[in-house]
Order: C-alpha cells, then structure tokens, then sequence
C-alpha cells in the first residue's frame, strides 16, 4: 500500500515537475527556508505566469542563470555550514535521500550559478 504522504502524480499541480534535479533544487532551496512556491518565481522571473515565456526557458536576458535568485540566497555569513538533502543514487542504483553538509558560499557558487541547467 501507497503511504498517505506519498501522492499520485495526478494529484499533483501541472506545473509541478517532479523530476531528480528539480525536486533536488527544491530541497536545496528549503535549506534557505525558502519555499518553491507563486511567490518565490515573482521574485526570481520576469514573466513567471508565462510557462512559455522567455524566462522559463531560462533565455530571458533580465532574469537568466539565476541572476535574481543569486541575491535572495546571499547571507552575511556565507562561511556557515549548512545542511540540505537532495536524492541520490546509492551503489545498487536505488533513489534516497541523503543529508550533505557544505558552506553557504560552497552551496551558492556550486549548485545555484549553475541553473541555466534547470530549464
């Protein structure tokens, strides 16, 4: 049987993905106490009720490579340690999540520049 807190992809809103890497992006995000939600894209895209738009599609020349999210996660501290989860795979090839522990500046520069990748 299916755990309640599991639900279906129908279930879920279209404009949800539900993929590795975005649900990756997620995770990473709430480990800024931030919440992937209508808010969130006002803040980081141009046109974020466009799905078609130039900025989903990450060719939006005021709002590409994460050039309005990169302020929203710079903190005074950027030498802290922070933990996230993201999935991986382990040695059998089976999904879960793992805990990993990197500074604040570390998660920025490594993970977020690089999200011309999400789209």
């Amino acid at each position: 049987m299916r755990p309640k807190n599991v639900l279906l992809l129908k279930q879920q809103p279209l404009d949800q993905c539900k993929c590795k890497l975005h649900e990756n992006f997620s995770l990473k995000l709430s480990s800024f106490d931030i919440n992937s939600n209508n808010l969130f894209w006002c803040n980081v895209l141009c046109d974020p009720d466009n799905y078609q738009s130039e900025c989903w599609k990450g060719l939006c020349a005021m709002c590409k490579d994460g050039q309005n999210l990169i302020p929203l996660l710079m903190k005074d501290d950027m030498d802290k340690t922070i933990q996230y989860r993201e999935w991986v795979k382990d040695t059998s090839k089976s999904l879960h999540k793992a805990t990993k522990t990197v500074s604040l500046g570390d998660l920025i520069i490594n993970d977020f520049h690089n999200i011309k990748n999400m789209f």
